[in-house]
């Protein structure tokens, strides 16, 4: 060790004798300085500005390790690969070039504490680097609240990893060569392809998992998000102690004559060694995990892991259903799998192991699908799924054709896009992808289809038919079907865990096993048959959804009558001078708010700020008499004001402006209840009950999903469903900075610290060239 010391020690000595070391130092830090202070900078005076506007300002939407720290870490990968070969190009080939090799081969040194004592140099100097980026780590936790300082220590410890397996590979290379500048273009070539391995050959099963786990891409974003694995940890190890021992090789080669052949084997040996521990030390089985961010944010929902840990162990079975011609087709090619593996699924490895992945690759499209055929006109499906190939560079013969797939999978037409199959000791559930990228479904989704599968029964959302209701299949601009059933939206109830259908009640009773029963607006009157079932079904405690408009109140007014709800007489205008008066700003009460956890729900009730909006597009001030049982709480009003009230007779809204008029029984309220809630108690369980004077602010053209969303289906189901996996609130989201500080602060940091470097380094060298 102790000859390892002095080595470092004379490395130590030439680097910092020399003007390279200082230029990379002053040059690292003037960079971290200038993204560090930029966004600080800016970041203070919109902070300042947002204080002005309101003084109950509860900080930013995210964090400062998202909106600071992590893209300077970002920007600063695509450039630290820059500096360490100007260090480490000369660090062995100097030797060469000062003919003192052959001082130190004669020497009582061996080889190996050449190396690592050069080596033990390098990363010094790395660490002197780092200080660069921990002064603003340590500014930081005195000018930022709540602060991660377990993120940022885990952002350094990805830094500090990188840089010393850059210096590795820079130790290796430098002793290939006695020129310090082919030594530098090696290394930018050996660094790129290491960099860009995870692409090369993914599209072929024997080498695709080598490639990728060699790659140094990823890895240390990994920790740079607060994430530490085992397998990262590791990953580096491995790969400082392989371009160590080829640069051992490779000096011992020039002490003595070695076959060409003999010098292979060995390299051979210690690459088969290195590939084998990186394959076994990225086995599923084999990497622990440990989130270092507060807010856990590499963690999936703890909802979710219940949902796991309530699995009994046997195989979840995942089958990924890649369409060659449909919607985001290039995300589910053999070419991504490791991608689909590790960044859609790893997360759930972590709480159940025994996930098996499958694959089904086919080409197909809906009948309705023409676009294929304009794209290519006069080609066949074959010939237009062999283009496609070709332009994916993949085998054609590798896809399904239609008629096989079908044999073996029915799917619609809208299902004919990048899809998963979940299986689970025998039963099956669709989880569809997402548009755009990433494509995976997100946590709630996989939350849903995992309740598909481990429910007793299934989810029943009825919708009263046979009287021109809204549909929960339509998509029309009175109908439900954005919300509902829309395949393609991810926020949909279809891919939130529960599905709607419709019922007829003129032959029928409501079925025992219906969970929700809504009546939406029918156009025509119930025959006494239907009206009997329905309150036979309300009789017995079930939950039930009511959807109204103000001119067909008579509806169901009588059924209304029977929970206590009288939807009053008149339609409630609210003048403004570039809508209908009829468009009516809603928003939702502090019970609404409470009703599900809603993102947007979520944020009002943090931060003390009612951000709901609900578009009622003509409704009805709701009364409520107690005497038959229910308790009555509004979860949705209209404020009222002078330029609002409820206009008695018919409103014909794209006419003249209406007026108030008190002769005819117009009537000015503080606030208008326009969709209540009623709970009562019948044989131990809590009955659900809402009621709406307004259909059509749930319809396609006027939903909004920002605020009500899946909240009224959510707690007619108790809750159960959906599965909400909101954003966790950052805690570090707001400076002790005034727009003041942060100027001397940036002023100190991009210009002191530098300037006093400079300084520092121009003393040291005018003193080491006198000596």
């Amino acid at each position: 060790m102790r000859i390892i010391r002095k080595v470092a020690l004379a490395e130590l000595r030439n680097l910092f004798f020399s003007p390279v070391a200082w230029f990379v130092i002053i040059c690292f830090y003037v960079v971290v300085a200038a993204l560090f202070t930029t966004m600080t900078s800016l970041l203070v005076n919109l902070q300042d500005v947002e204080f002005q506007l309101r003084k109950a300002f509860g900080g930013f939407n995210m964090g400062m390790m998202e909106i600071i720290f992590l893209p300077i870490s970002g920007q600063l990968l695509t450039l630290v690969y820059l500096f360490i070969p100007l260090l480490t190009m000369g660090i062995i080939n100097r030797e060469y070039t000062n003919n003192t090799v052959q001082l130190l081969y004669s020497s009582p040194v061996r080889t190996g504490d050449i190396i690592l004592g050069k080596y033990l140099a390098m990363v010094i100097v790395n660490i002197v680097l780092l200080l660069a980026l921990a002064i603003f780590i340590t500014c930081g936790l005195f000018i930022i609240e709540g602060v991660e300082y377990r993120w940022l220590l885990s952002v350094l410890l990805g830094f500090f990893l990188l840089m010393n397996t850059y210096a590795a590979i820079g130790v290796f290379i430098s002793s290939l060569t006695r020129y310090q500048l082919v030594a530098a273009v090696m290394m930018f070539a050996v660094f790129f392809i290491m960099e860009n391995l995870s692409a090369i050959w993914q599209q072929y099963d024997l080498v695709r998992d080598i490639t990728y786990y060699l790659s140094l891409s990823g890895k240390a974003e990994t920790l740079l998000m607060g994430l530490i694995t085992s397998r990262e940890l590791l990953y580096f190890m491995l790969v400082i102690a392989l371009f160590l021992g080829f640069t051992w090789i490779r000096l011992n080669s020039t002490q003595r004559t070695v076959g060409r052949l003999e010098l292979a084997c060995k390299y051979a040996l210690l690459f088969v060694l290195f590939v084998t521990g990186v394959y076994f030390s990225s086995r599923r089985s084999a990497i622990a995990y440990k989130d270092v961010t507060n807010n856990q944010l590499n963690t999936i929902d703890p909802q979710l892991q219940q949902l796991l840990a309530g699995l009994d162990g046997s195989p979840l079975k995942v089958t990924l259903f890649t369409n060659l011609l449909g919607i985001s087709a290039n995300h589910g090619l053999p070419q991504q799998r490791n991608k689909y593996i590790w960044k859609c699924w790893e997360q759930y490895f972590r709480f159940y192991p025994n996930i098996e992945l499958d694959y089904i690759y086919y080409y197909d499209v809906a009948v309705t699908d023409s676009s294929w055929y304009r794209r290519y006109p006069r080609k066949s499906l074959e010939e237009i799924a062999g283009i496609q190939a070709d332009i994916y560079n993949i085998d054609p013969s590798l896809f399904m054709t239609p008629n096989q797939f079908r044999s073996m999978a029915n799917l619609e037409g809208d299902d004919l896009k990048l899809l998963m199959q979940l299986e689970y000791k025998g039963k099956k559930a669709l989880l569809r992808t997402r548009g755009g990228d990433p494509a995976w479904p997100d946590q709630s989704m996989v939350a849903g289809t995992l309740k598909r599968l481990v429910r007793d029964k299934e989810i029943r959302v009825s919708f009263v038919t046979g009287h021109y209701e809204r549909a929960p299949f339509g998509f029309l601009e009175r109908d439900y079907g954005q919300h509902l059933t829309f395949k393609a939206d991810n926020q949909a109830a279809i891919n939130r865990g529960f599905d709607t259908d419709t019922i007829s009640l003129l032959h029928q009773d409501v079925p025992a096993d219906v969970d929700v029963l809504v009546i939406a607006d029918p156009l025509s009157p119930y025959q006494p048959e239907e009206t009997a079932r329905i309150r036979q079904y309300i009789a017995r405690g079930g939950n039930a959804l009511f959807y109204t408009e103000p001119e067909k109140k008579f509806i169901l007014q009588p059924l209304l009558a029977d929970l206590g709800i009288t939807i009053e007489d008149g339609t409630i205008v609210y003048l403004t001078p570039h809508e209908l008066p009829n468009n009516l700003p809603g928003r939702l009460t502090n019970a609404g708010l409470t009703m599900a956890n809603e993102p947007e729900s979520v944020k009002s009730l943090r931060e003390k700020i009612n951000l709901s909006h609900i578009n009622f597009i003509g409704a009805s001030q709701i009364s409520y008499n107690s005497e038959k049982g229910f308790s009555f709480e509004p979860i949705a009003t209209i404020t009222g004001g002078a330029n609002s009230w409820i206009k008695k007779g018919v409103l014909v809204a794209d006419s003249a402006a209406p007026e108030f008029s008190g002769w005819n029984g117009d009537e000015r309220l503080s606030e208008y209840v326009t969709v209540a809630a009623l709970t009562r108690t019948i044989d131990n369980k809590e009955q659900r009950v809402i009621v709406a004077s307004d259909a059509d602010f749930m319809a396609r053209l006027r939903y909004n999903m920002g605020t009500q969303g899946l909240a009224f289906y959510s707690w007619l189901l108790y809750n159960e469903y959906p599965v909400y996996v909101n954003e966790r609130k950052a805690k570090d989201n707001k400076f002790r900075l005034r727009p003041a500080g942060a100027s001397v602060l940036r002023y100190g940091l991009l210009y002191g610290i530098p300037g006093l470097l400079l300084i520092g380094a121009v003393v040291w060298l005018l003193r080491r060239n006198r000596k």
